[in-house]
């Protein structure tokens, strides 16, 4: 089954503190879909999405003339071992550049994981990658909210916002599984919502605004949404593997440690922390060991689960979902 993508591409308005996680993006969303509903339709939303996602989102990504820079995939890169010696060893150089890379446009990422290696490492030896931003040393001292001045006594932090270069949109890629309750909850519109007024830390003094919201039909991943002979699936979001997920032997994956922490008004709780959750990162490669894992991916379109239990606070859930895409790997 084929689901329609989307693209939803901001221009920066603000630095930003938080990284454009999915999971992060999602609680945005939903803190905003909750100013429009009631308390028990939102409770009923979230108990349907829970059963079936209706939408996957992806982490944030970069566009700069009219190119998108996506995660590195995570594949192994084979080198031929009968070549003439000067140009085994520049191979290897370029192997080396390559796994050094943490970003390759979108024209190489198709290439890994649709197995054109050799087409992948001659886009890449002329691939230049622009700075996607900035970063910027602030020292600060507490302000008191009661008398606007500095606390006296408190020692200074330093943060390090980053901010977008010229010319640069930060993108989104959308795919949606259940099309009559992407329209009845306006989700495209609560989506662009999410950033008007700030993203993650410091949202309440102007960090993570986003402005110039387009969301539009993409078909830059159509060739591999419709690759037949398929083996494996990559994702461009972070997410937390369902057991009905592949488990191949070809799978490569890097994890790391979220330590998450509740929003809005439930950030003033007694304990407003979350479990820690162990999640994979976007740009794993998870390949399929037979074909019931084949075909459970098949009727889902997406990797990942729905997680519950990590706040002191049952109604939190953490949607650890993946958008995916299909790939050939070996």
């Amino acid at each position: 089954m084929t689901n329609k993508i989307y693209k939803l591409s901001f221009s920066p308005k603000s630095g930003f503190l938080t990284d454009f996680y999915s999971d992060t993006i999602f609680g945005h969303f939903v803190w905003e879909l909750s100013r429009n509903l009631s308390e028990k339709d939102l409770e009923g939303f979230l108990q349907d999405f829970e059963k079936k996602p209706i939408f996957t989102i992806s982490n944030g990504f970069y566009e700069n003339e009219n190119d998108i820079f996506l995660p590195k995939p995570m594949i192994h890169i084979p080198f031929e071992k009968n070549e003439e010696k000067l140009e085994r060893i520049k191979n290897k150089l370029n192997g080396k550049e390559l796994k050094k890379k943490k970003f390759v446009n979108l024209e190489i990422f198709k290439y890994l994981v649709s197995k054109k290696l050799e087409e992948a490492k001659e886009c890449f030896e002329k691939l230049e990658i622009p700075n996607f931003f900035e970063e910027d040393l602030k020292t600060q001292v507490e302000i008191s909210r009661e008398s606007g001045i500095a606390v006296e006594g408190k020692k200074l932090f330093s943060t390090t916002p980053r901010y977008f270069v010229k010319n640069m949109r930060i993108v989104f890629f959308i795919k949606i599984l259940d099309q009559e309750n992407f329209e009845l909850y306006e989700v495209e519109e609560n989506l662009k919502k999410s950033f008007e007024s700030g993203f993650g830390k410091k949202k309440s003094v102007g960090m993570g605004v986003l402005e110039d919201p387009k969301f539009e039909e993409f078909s830059g991943f159509n060739d591999l949404e419709n690759l037949q002979d398929y083996n494996s699936v990559v994702s461009l979001s972070n997410f937390v593997p369902d057991k009905s997920d592949p488990t191949g032997e070809n799978s490569k994956w890097e994890t790391f440690v979220k330590y998450g922490k509740l929003g809005e008004e439930f950030s003033n709780s007694q304990n407003p922390f979350k479990k820690p959750i162990l999640f994979f990162s976007a740009g794993s490669v998870l390949d399929f060991k037979n074909d019931k894992e084949r075909e459970n991916y098949e009727n889902k379109n997406y990797l990942g689960k729905i997680l519950k239990n990590i706040s002191v606070n049952e109604k939190v859930i953490q949607n650890a979902t993946a958008f995916t895409l299909k790939a050939k790997i070996s």
